[in-house]
């Protein structure tokens, strides 16, 4: 799926590894960070094969190409002095057809909790919704799908926090 499956802050360390910290690990490729599900492109696009174009210490590109239809690319790039990334996702008709380019990226997902402090667990979803920020640390059914306009939607814990701030708003954001 040419997504993330784990994020490591080398500038943090496991207490008891001594490894570099990992905020995010051991993810299923089909729920990893930066997935992109459509039924109106493809099924199962998650699942399908990206190909990694570049790997350089600063830039990561995956492509997928639906050969006489479409063409997704996904571009990391990563800042060295900054514990922040930006994806480009973008989608090329290569064929004479109408695409529609309806799809979902799935983001703030598996955040790991630093663990419980008193009984209590600080994991929770946030995001600024309608201009107020709102903040969920159990989701109800009914808050499956959220509609609002959405400028920004993150996860937290104690420690760390996982943000996606998307170039143009969004129109609402799913749960769960």
């Amino acid at each position: 799926g040419g997504s993330l499956i784990g994020i490591q802050l080398k500038e943090y360390s496991d207490s008891k590894t001594q490894l570099p910290a990992a905020i995010v690990s051991g993810l299923e490729p089909r729920n990893a960070i930066f997935t992109i599900r459509s039924n109106t492109l493809i099924n199962g696009l998650s699942e399908r094969e990206f190909i990694l174009k570049e790997h350089s210490g600063s830039k990561i590109v995956y492509e997928f190409v639906q050969p006489e239809k479409f063409k997704i690319t996904k571009e990391f790039m990563f800042y060295k002095y900054n514990d922040y990334m930006d994806l480009r996702v973008s989608i090329h008709n290569l064929g004479s057809s109408i695409i529609y380019r309806d799809y979902e990226l799935f983001g703030a997902t598996a955040l790991q909790p630093a663990g419980l402090t008193m009984g209590r667990s600080f994991l929770e979803a946030i995001s600024m919704l309608d201009g107020k920020i709102t903040k969920w640390s159990r989701v109800k059914e009914s808050e499956k799908f959220i509609k609002g306009i959405v400028s920004w939607v993150g996860q937290r814990e104690r420690y760390f926090c996982i943000i996606l701030k998307p170039h143009q708003e969004l129109s609402g954001i799913s749960l769960g």
